[in-house]
């Protein structure tokens, strides 16, 4: 029922986020860390994003952690008008994902990973991934136990994570712009991913 959306987006067929033009949106984040690896594989967070879904079924968020930058510009990049997969080429990143059934919108709080068919009021999801240039994931591991904490949604997204990815763990903390006007597909879509480079 849930998995990884943003660089890899499959999600709400042909819904657009806030209609505002990139020009009016941060392209940067403030901060971003990681501490630990994946599979061998460090990240050091360049930039990174929030895009909300409060309107959604389920209301999620996601935090993005990456190691290039503009990242909302590159998120934005894929917008075609046509439900479409995206993948960022030569990316390494962290996706956090939180759901929240309690309201409408996602609202602060500690999200634990739920791997199993549970179903709590709050949950995560989390996923490291390295992308070559040609968008093929050489790397692409989910987060098998952990928790992420969202702190605050305004002005920036800012919270912590501690997460286990099998026998290996990272922690870190986000402190990211939000980033609107990007395309998001349905898990029924048969468009070809965009690779955006």
């Amino acid at each position: 029922m849930y998995g990884r959306l943003p660089l890899h987006c499959c999600a709400l067929v042909g819904a657009t986020l806030n209609c505002s033009s990139p020009q009016q949106q941060p392209s940067t984040s403030s901060i971003g860390s990681v501490e630990g690896t994946v599979s061998g594989h460090a990240l050091v967070a360049r930039d990174g994003v929030a895009v909300a879904f409060p309107n959604a079924a389920i209301p999620h968020l996601f935090v993005v952690l990456g190691d290039r930058s503009p990242l909302c510009t590159l998120l934005q990049g894929a917008a075609t008008g046509t439900p479409a997969t995206l993948e960022v080429a030569s990316l390494t990143s962290l996706e956090l994902e939180v759901f929240d059934q309690r309201s409408r919108s996602v609202n602060p709080g500690t999200f634990p990973v739920v791997t199993t068919s549970q179903n709590p009021p709050l949950l995560a999801s989390g996923f490291f991934s390295e992308t070559d240039s040609a968008c093929a994931l050489p790397v692409n591991q989910t987060a098998t136990a952990g928790s992420v904490t969202v702190a605050t949604l305004e002005p920036t997204v800012t919270g912590t994570y501690d997460l286990t990815f099998g026998s290996d763990h990272i922690t870190g903390s986000f402190d990211v712009a939000n980033c609107s006007n990007v395309d998001i597909e349905g898990s029924g879509a048969t468009n070809p991913p965009v690779c955006v480079k």
